[in-house]
Parts: C-alpha cells; structure tokens; sequence
C-alpha cells in the first residue's frame, strides 16, 4: 500500500492561497496610490509656479480681474479716537491734498464728480466730496468733520448737552464745526452765529439738522459699502485716520532735496501769500508716498468697480 501523504496547508505554495493573492493586490494598488499622488503634487507645483510667474511679471497691483478687491471695502482707523497734539501722532493727509488727487484720479479715468453732492438714499444721508450721479460713482473723504460722533471721538468734544442755553457756547461750537464742514454748511454756522435771541435759537436748532444730516455715521458707512454695489452705486469711503495714509513728520525721516530746496525758499519769503502757497508745497513733499498710496488705492477701486458694472 502506498504512502499517501496529504499535503500540509503549510506545505502549499504561498502564492496560491487567498491570503497572499490580497497581499500582493495591496501592494500593487498602493504602488498606483503612490504614483497617482505623485503625479498630482506635481501638477499642483506646476499650476501654483506659473501662477507666481504670471502674478510676477504683471506687478503690484495688475494681477488679473480674479484679483481685483475694493480697498475700501473696510474702512480702516474708523472709528477714531483723536488726542491731543505733541503725542508723537503721525501725520495726516489733509482735506485740501487728498481731495485733489482723487478728483484728478476720477476725471482722468472718465468720471464728472460734482463737489459736495448731497447724497440721500432711504435713511443714509451725507455729503459727497464728489460724485458722478449719472455713473453712480463718487467718494467721500471722511475727515473729523465729516464723520459723526460715534466714527470720531473728539477729546476735546464734551456730550453735545454742554452748550444747551448757553449762545456763547454755541456761538463757539459753530466757529469750530465750520472749519471741518462743506463751504455751503460753514457759511451757514456763520450766518447763524450773527443772529440773535430767539432768532439765533431757531437757527441753531435748523444748522445742527443739517451739520447732522452732512455727517457720516458708522452704520450709515456700513450701508454705502454693503447695500451701494448691489444697487449699481459705488461710493468710496477714505478717511485720513486709515493707517495706509500716514506719513512721518520731519524729524522722523531723511529730508529729500525738494524738501530742502522749498524749506531753504520758505526761510527768506517775506510774502505771506507765498509763504503759505510754499508751505503747502512742502507739506504735499513730505506726504508725497502717503499720496501716491492713496492714488493707487483709488484707481484699483475703480478698477474693483468697472468689474461690477461700473460704466
């Protein structure tokens, strides 16, 4: 009789059995996983250098319309709390300045802005340094007196019931609020602070409607910039307190040679006509960076907008 032996399950080829077949069919899908992933990364790299080159070579701020932001969206140093002078605050753009180079920026661009447009709209109302009705386009530059008194916080503002039934106060008060004020509005103060008796009172009452009715609220800043693009209205909020615009004083930085050149004028002018135009001049020199900065946030506002159906 022959010896039979059974095989052992032990003794069986380990690439026959169900256990090695699933082994091997691991290794091979992971192998996959592993190139595909590979392939992957590599691709992504790709996109993401030549993305970098093209993003590179268009410069700062031409990076293609996916990029485009509006730089006011959030309104920057609002709201603000201002101090006393002599605390080493940095230096600010002045109404006068920033104004010019924005309208100059708006009618090279195409645009007519008629200055201090009252804008009112449901229950926002404010007045625009410039603004173009029939493109729906315009801005305000949101100096102290522009802005209500919840946007800047005067430390030397007292709650507005300090002057109650005392003219001479409010006599006061309106000599200080129409230097920040419209042309229109702070020849209305001064019209005002001539009456007398009863006649001022009512008058009073009457130009703080109206100093109200100029001044920008933060809610009201929230509306223009949420609600304003869906209805087709693009009205750029700037203020000099946005941190992108401040400028270092003299003592604080190199002085160029056009600084120089208009310092050394103004030390032997005795013209008070051109002593003024001349410090003007090295004010604009001294904020010249803070300045271009500005000009180019506008233009790339515009650019944001014409995205949006700007016309």
């Amino acid at each position: 009789m022959k010896n039979r032996c059974r095989p052992h399950r032990t003794c069986r080829d380990s690439s026959s059995s169900p256990l090695s077949h699933g082994v091997t069919k691991a290794i091979r899908d992971s192998w996959i996983l592993g190139l595909l992933l590979i392939v992957a990364l590599a691709s992504g790299w790709a996109r993401t250098t030549t993305s970098a080159t093209a993003s590179e070579s268009e410069g700062p701020g031409e990076s293609g319309e996916a990029a485009l932001r509006n730089p006011f969206e959030r309104v920057r140093g609002l709201p603000y709390r201002s101090q006393m002078c002599g605390t080493g605050q940095p230096g600010r753009l002045s109404s006068a300045m920033a104004c010019e180079r924005i309208d100059r920026v708006f009618r090279e661009l195409g645009y007519e802005l008629q200055p201090g447009y009252a804008y009112r709209k449901g229950n926002v109302a404010f007045t625009a340094d410039g603004y173009d009705p029939a493109k729906g386009v315009g801005y305000v530059f949101a100096s102290a007196g522009r802005l209500s008194d919840d946007a800047f916080l005067s430390w030397t503002r007292s709650p507005r019931g300090d002057v109650e039934g005392d003219r001479d106060l409010q006599r006061h008060r309106l000599r200080v609020d129409a230097k920040n004020v419209s042309q229109g509005l702070a020849d209305l103060a001064y019209e005002v602070i001539a009456k007398e008796g009863d006649a001022f009172d009512v008058a009073f009452a009457e130009w703080r409607i109206a100093y109200d009715a100029e001044r920008l609220s933060m809610s009201e800043i929230d509306k223009v910039n949420q609600r304003g693009p869906k209805r087709g209205e693009f009205i750029a909020i700037v203020t000099p307190f946005d941190p992108r615009y401040e400028f270092e004083w003299e003592g604080n930085r190199e002085q160029g040679d056009r600084e120089r050149e208009l310092l050394e004028q103004l030390a032997i002018e005795t013209d008070p006509t051109r002593q003024e135009t001349l410090r003007d001049e090295i004010w604009k020199e001294i904020a010249s960076e803070a300045l271009a900065r500005l000009e180019h946030d506008v233009r790339e506002y515009i650019r944001w907008a014409r995205s949006r159906g700007l016309p």
